[in-house]
């Protein structure tokens, strides 16, 4: 480096003053970084995935539900008090309407208070006493109800339902469904997923909502990748 103090004031002034007269060669840049970052992230995301493969895909307290043996899974986080999650419900239900050859699994994924985990703890325990059948009813229900989640609740919709509602009081307080409730929030962190709703699709993790064709999108893509 041979260019003295006073040269190299000379020649940051003069990059200045081009950057200023040509703009958009920052936004280039800008882009460049941005670009560069997000791939940056897919790779690190695709480490997270295949880190933690045996949690997301193969945990037997998640309710697995679509077709079990389709080429593309879903997996979502979900809490029933979030209103993305809500938003996002019918057009998943919708999608695996229309695609019959995707696999979803659920994550209760209580981040909202008291309230969620309550409601996260009875899909678990209807999951656990009364099977995928009943959870799947009492999952949608959860997702359009807006009240407490609480003894005259689930003895309401078990009655709807036919279900052992003294049963589901017992198991949602039950070390299993604390254990489970436990190991997605650690699943999640190690995902950094620190919200609702949260999606794995193929090697793409997105950690908030994005639209229906967004995901359907992400769905063809990974199929393509794995078949």
């Amino acid at each position: 480096d041979n260019l003295s103090n006073a040269d190299r004031y000379v020649l940051r002034s003069e990059i200045r003053a081009y950057l200023l007269e040509n703009p958009e060669i920052l936004h280039e840049m800008i882009e460049l970084l941005e670009r560069a970052s997000t791939q940056q992230r897919q790779v690190d995301d695709q480490v997270l995935i295949e880190e933690n493969r045996s949690s997301i895909f193969l945990d037997p307290g998640s309710w697995v539900g679509g077709n079990p043996d389709g080429d593309v899974t879903i997996v979502e986080f979900v809490d029933y008090r979030c209103g993305y999650c809500r938003k996002a419900h019918p057009e998943i239900k919708e999608l695996l309407q229309a695609d019959a050859n995707i696999r979803i699994i659920i994550k209760e994924f209580p981040v909202l208070g008291e309230a969620s985990i309550m409601a996260a703890a009875l899909a678990l325990a209807v999951l656990e006493v009364e099977g995928s059948e009943k959870y799947e009813r009492v999952h949608d229900m959860l997702m359009q109800h807006s009240g407490n989640v609480d003894g005259t609740y689930v003895r309401t919709i078990s009655e709807e339902l036919k279900m052992d509602a003294d049963r589901l009081l017992d198991v949602m307080w039950s070390d299993q469904i604390g254990s489970t409730l436990q190991s997605n929030h650690a699943l999640a962190s190690a995902l950094s997923i620190d919200g609702t709703p949260g999606f794995i699709i193929g090697n793409s993790i997105i950690r908030g909502y994005i639209p229906p064709e967004e995901i359907g999108y992400l769905v063809e893509e990974a199929r393509m990748t794995e078949n």
